[in-house]
């Protein structure tokens, strides 16, 4: 038995969904307020009707200079911004409504790279976690990086949906559960979300399953 994972978030949600949907959403709402319509100040709501990847260009459009920063804090290009934060926002709501309540909690939070790191942290809106709607993104579900069999990711480079920096934490869970060895990162150089050639799938399918068949270990790294 083996895993195999492309471009997929194996850290704990919560942590997932706090460092990169949450910390994207606050951020652009400061920059851009009113846009992603969060709600009443102190409390998120779900989406009280769609917000389109058009109105979010447009957003944009009307501000460069908040654009710039946003773009070169989340190292996301900006034609991929417009459908990479309505897709959150429509996750949101549906987190939201399943969790019964808002499950992340950013009052102690310190926010940088975002300009004035001062003037950012008094602008930025906070929100108290709901317990309930916290405990259910808790159960569903934290990965403890305990394994039993192989495990070979591979992630693209540079990837607007899913932070490559947050799959790291993986590498960690596994060497604190004792299990480094049945753990292998890779990254293919492409940008885009999971735009893996099918020949770089190939490969790096083949040697996950050379080293389930008793062979080495693939090197972590570069797909090639």
């Amino acid at each position: 038995m083996a895993a195999f994972a492309l471009c997929g978030p194996l850290v704990p949600a919560v942590e997932f969904l706090h460092e990169v949907l949450f910390t994207r959403v606050v951020a652009f709402d400061a920059l851009f307020p009113g846009v992603l319509r969060l709600g009443p100040p102190d409390r998120l709501a779900p989406e009280p009707g769609p917000v389109t990847a058009e109105q979010i260009a447009a957003a944009l459009q009307r501000s460069p200079e908040a654009t710039r920063r946003f773009t070169m804090r989340f190292d996301i290009a900006e034609e991929d911004v417009p459908r990479v934060m309505a897709f959150y926002r429509i996750i949101l709501a549906e987190l939201l409504t399943r969790a019964g309540g808002n499950p992340f909690d950013n009052r102690d939070v310190i926010y940088s790279g975002l300009g004035d790191n001062a003037a950012f942290n008094r602008q930025v809106r906070r929100y108290a976690a709901d317990p309930e709607a916290r405990d259910y993104l808790i159960a569903h579900y934290t990965t403890t990086g305990k394994r039993e069999d192989p495990l070979l990711s591979v992630y693209t480079a540079v990837d607007p949906l899913v932070d490559v920096e947050t799959s790291n934490g993986y590498a960690v869970l596994s060497a604190r559960a004792g299990t480094a060895d049945l753990f292998v990162q890779r990254f293919a150089d492409a940008a885009g979300h999971c735009r893996i050639s099918p020949e770089l799938t190939g490969r790096a399918f083949d040697d996950l399953h050379a080293w389930v068949k008793g062979g080495p270990r693939p090197a972590p790294g570069e797909q090639r």
